[in-house]
């Protein structure tokens, strides 16, 4: 990497150099390759290497987001194109401080059917300049190409791999492993961080034995469940996948030359018939199953993910690393509800509660690793109006330093509000402080975060900050409550 640090800046890279540009003191690559274009043959295949490049490649502008419905509150605030050519990772790093800083990779959310990692009010700058480490977030594919599992109906002739998402994401780890030093980041410390589906996939990466190593520390943000569905059932909604694009399973190949705008098409029809046949189930099955309400998540596939990663965790065999992990008060209502008009795949989670799930990962890692558990209530006196507390994603500003900016921040009216920039200063020093010390230390003033353990310590963060132990008791006794009386199983 060059030694200067200037517009134009130029880092190596084992698959060839990349010029990115200068943002304020940081400087920003993006729309990095990681993995060669998904594409003809390589179409629900595992990623494969990036080609090398002959010479110096542009990294200015924004890769390509996957392919995702246009009605979706990302498409319409996300740089750039949608094109299943989307492998790419972005990079903030900041010009000065320590020459091998902390890394932060993160993943979007989206329930796995929409997103982008080059939304526009989400840039790495402020994380970046605030903490002195290395940001990277990452686009992979969603919908159809990146979680429907068609490896049941593969031949020798026409292979199919699955959980294409999580290896895309475990690609873009393995990059960063090989690459990142040349950007100022130190390898040894990275921590992982998503939220909402970008949550699961990071409590998926948790119970993946082929990623030790690749990540060192896990921040999951409103997981909605440590969703994976068995291999029977994702081979029964794959066989209605195919059913739906009008390919016959003896002629699987076919399913390669479909153009992703009928792929986007069949995935919001396969969402809306889950749904469907979610409201027909009784109201405690709804609440209590798991993978309730989305047909796209890992599958337990014996290979790359053995077992149910909740298993994982309650019985050790996850990676023993240390974990924040929360939700928000409101967590099973999303922020797109309330800037899209539309009900699209972000606004509603239908399965179990995020609230639960993130207690539930945390009793269970918090016996083998340490875990620091977080409810986000804070609410706009906007918002307070009508009656919302802080539904899902509504942290998001918060952490990424977004507050003036956006769709998101004009809704809030956080321009202004002095307490809206106060608690994201606040919350920013705690992840940053859990990316480079392994811990969510305070700045001063706030409570010190206690771990979970047995007193279930949770931290809340609002107008002012507060420790409560078993925050909640009443909402998890229930479920308890729920779950012996329905007789449902544990996932």
């Amino acid at each position: 990497m060059e030694s200067t640090h200037s517009i134009g800046v130029v880092a190596d890279t084992e698959f060839g150099a990349v010029r990115g540009t200068l943002d304020g003191s940081t400087n920003v690559w993006r729309g990095i390759r990681y993995a060669a274009p998904p594409l003809g043959e390589l179409r629900f295949r595992a990623p494969q290497p990036p080609p090398l490049a002959g010479a110096i490649v542009d990294a200015t502008e924004f890769g390509s987001q996957s392919p995702q419905p246009r009605s979706s509150v990302f498409s319409r605030t996300a740089a750039g194109r949608m094109h299943e050519d989307c492998l790419t990772v972005n990079v903030w790093s900041p010009s000065g401080g320590t020459s091998r800083k902390p890394v932060l990779f993160w993943i979007h959310g989206g329930d796995n059917l929409q997103g982008a990692a080059n939304v526009r009010p989400f840039s790495g700058r402020s994380l970046a300049e605030n903490g002195d480490v290395v940001v990277v977030s990452v686009t992979y594919r969603l919908g159809i190409p990146g979680f429907i599992d068609f490896s049941s109906f593969a031949t020798r002739q026409q292979p199919f791999d699955s959980n294409l998402a999580v290896r895309d994401v475990i690609a873009a780890l393995e990059w960063v492993q090989s690459n990142i030093a040349q950007f100022g980041g130190d390898p040894s410390r990275v921590t992982i961080g998503g939220e909402s589906s970008g949550g699961a996939i990071v409590t998926t990466l948790l119970g993946v034995p082929t990623a030790a190593g690749l990540f060192h520390r896990a921040i999951a943000q409103s997981p909605p469940a440590v969703t994976a569905h068995s291999a029977v059932d994702a081979a029964n909604t794959a066989r209605t996948v195919l059913a739906m694009l009008r390919v016959h399973p003896t002629d699987i190949h076919l399913l390669r030359e479909k153009p992703s705008v009928a792929l986007v098409a069949a995935a919001a029809r396969l969402v809306a018939a889950t749904r469907l046949s979610e409201a027909t189930r009784p109201s405690e099955a709804r609440t209590l199953s798991a993978d309730a309400g989305t047909p796209f998540a890992a599958v337990v596939d014996g290979t790359l993910v053995p077992e149910h990663p909740l298993t994982a965790l309650e019985n050790g065999r996850a990676h023993r690393i240390p974990l924040v992990i929360g939700s928000n008060h409101d967590a099973a209502t999303g922020l797109a509800a309330v800037l899209s008009s539309k009900h699209d795949g972000h606004a509603t989670t239908t399965g179990t509660d995020p609230r639960l799930a993130a207690l539930a990962i945390a009793d269970a890692h918090s016996r083998f690793a340490p875990v620091w558990l977080y409810r986000f209530d804070y609410t706009p006196l906007s918002r307070r109006a009508f009656g919302s507390r802080a539904p899902r994603s509504s942290e998001l500003p918060y952490l990424w330093g977004a507050l003036p900016r956006g769709p998101i921040a004009r809704l809030e009216a956080l321009a202004s509000d002095s307490a809206a920039q106060r608690l994201s200063a606040r919350f920013q020093h705690r992840w940053l402080s859990f990316a480079k010390l392994g811990i969510p230390t305070h700045a001063g003033g706030e409570p010190v975060w206690t771990s979970f353990d047995e007193h279930r310590a949770t931290m809340i963060f609002d107008g002012q900050d507060a420790l409560v132990d078993d925050l909640d008791a009443e909402l998890r006794l229930q479920n308890d409550t729920a779950r012996q009386s329905a007789g449902a199983p544990r996932h």
